[in-house]
């Protein structure tokens, strides 16, 4: 199905959105930008100190009548001091990455937006001459 595309009203007015929502090269474009947004928020959160809790409760015995309740909780609390330069090192790389892959996306919106509006720059030259050519054959010849 073919969206709701009208001829635009003004040379002012943008040709419609539709190529630019519709391409699936720049669909696939905005999610590589989401999946290197998510792989920065990942190393960012890295860095962050983490609390590990784990908890265990069972029986333990040879039967039922001879079982003792036993439970164990331990924790862990993990502060990442000696990975800072490791850190902000693949911190800098998602970043140049991003920055990238968001230059790509705009790249390829410009490229399909310059292509309609050429289509449409077409159409409007191609109906221009039309119309000239309707008034020519209408009207008598002054030769």
């Amino acid at each position: 199905m073919i969206p709701d595309c009208r001829w635009p009203t003004s040379r002012s007015t943008p040709p419609c959105r539709w190529p630019t929502q519709a391409a699936r090269n720049y669909k696939a474009a905005l999610e590589r930008v989401s999946a290197a947004e998510s792989t920065r928020r990942a190393i960012v959160g890295e860095g962050l100190p983490s609390v590990r809790v784990d908890a265990n409760y069972g029986d333990i015995g040879f039967t039922p009548s001879d079982s003792r309740a036993t439970f164990a909780v331990t924790g862990a609390v993990n502060v990442p001091i000696f990975n800072g330069g490791r850190t902000r090192g693949r911190l800098l790389e998602a970043d140049a990455d991003l920055r990238s892959r968001r230059a790509e996306a705009e790249d390829l919106k410009s490229s399909i937006y310059y292509e309609v509006r050429t289509a449409f720059l077409d159409l409007d030259a191609t109906a221009t001459q039309l119309a000239l050519s309707a008034r020519r054959a209408i009207s008598p010849t002054s030769s």
